[in-house]
């Protein structure tokens, strides 16, 4: 491939890029930018695309976030304030959670880690345990949010959104119905606040994650190696798997077609009203309008 073509390609991925995040009211930056691109592009290849967008009065620049030409990007520096804030917030839970000899990683997900926030949004957890342990951890990690909801009287409640084991899952099939094109910037964006190697190396591992942003810099070094004992606490948890699977299997909104359930001894993903899909259709509206290729 010839300069012109590699340039032409990186300009029209910055591009979609930025539009993408439009869809829900966000800029990004660029360094979000440079490590999301579908495509190899160092940082001042990125940047001569940016001036070209501009120069083309297709983007605008935001303080240090670019987004869409003529789209309102209201009140981004108070957003930005109450993300910090509710990722503050995430921190100090997250190390708490942390002590929990089998919890190895505490990871922000949705709004908060999109930056898409709002003074009511929650904050939603995703939890990483050792196999084996993953509906004892769910239990213990549910009681310590109520206590810890009891005592935040302003916002920022914290959720238990998902939970899955070190041993990782098929990311493309467990985590929502239609996994393109928002699963990918899902994974990216969700923020570790406790255990950020193990995340790195589950996104690592992933079949569905290889390839999709070859500019990212992963943490380096050999694969953890997980030991635990109390090998009696695996009957303990397989018996509250199966309870828990009972419960669950007689609850009517699970079998509705915006739900989204998946319950295995290596993930815990519940949500009633997936919106995969109806991502999925506003990006097709979008990039028809923008008449992106």
């Amino acid at each position: 491939m010839d300069a012109a073509a590699k340039t032409s390609q990186i300009k029209i991925a910055v591009f979609e890029l930025i539009a993408y995040f439009s869809l829900f009211d966000v800029p990004i930056s660029m360094e979000r930018l440079v490590e999301f691109l579908p495509l190899k592009a160092n940082h001042l290849a990125v940047s001569a695309a940016i001036r070209d967008l501009i120069t083309d009065k297709k983007v605008i620049r935001i303080d240090d976030e670019y987004g869409l030409k003529r789209f309102s990007y209201d009140g981004r520096g108070a957003q930005l304030k109450l993300q910090q804030k509710l990722l503050e917030r995430a921190e100090r839970v997250g190390g708490l959670l942390g002590r929990i000899p089998f919890v190895k990683a505490v990871v922000v997900v949705n709004s908060v880690a999109l930056s898409d926030v709002t003074p009511t949004s929650d904050i939603d957890l995703l939890i990483v345990t050792t196999p084996g342990r993953i509906f004892l951890a769910s239990r213990l990690i549910t009681v310590i949010l109520k206590l810890d909801r009891a005592r935040q009287s302003t916002g920022g409640r914290v959720d238990l959104d998902m939970l899955l084991t070190v041993r990782g899952v098929m990311l493309e099939r467990d985590i929502m119905r239609q996994p393109d094109p928002h699963l990918k910037y899902w994974l990216l964006t969700a923020r570790p606040v406790y255990g950020e190697k193990r995340w790195a190396e589950i996104l690592q591992t992933s079949t569905y994650m290889h390839d999709k942003a070859p500019n990212m810099i992963w943490p380096r070094g050999a694969k953890t190696i997980d030991r635990w004992s109390w090998r009696w606490l695996d009957n303990f948890d397989d018996r509250w798997y199966r309870r828990y699977l009972k419960r669950n299997s007689e609850i009517a909104d699970h079998t509705d077609t915006k739900s989204f359930v998946r319950i295995r001894p290596d993930i815990i993903n519940i949500h009633q009203n997936d919106m995969s899909s109806a991502i999925a259709r506003q990006w097709e509206a979008k990039r028809t309008k923008l008449k992106l290729p």
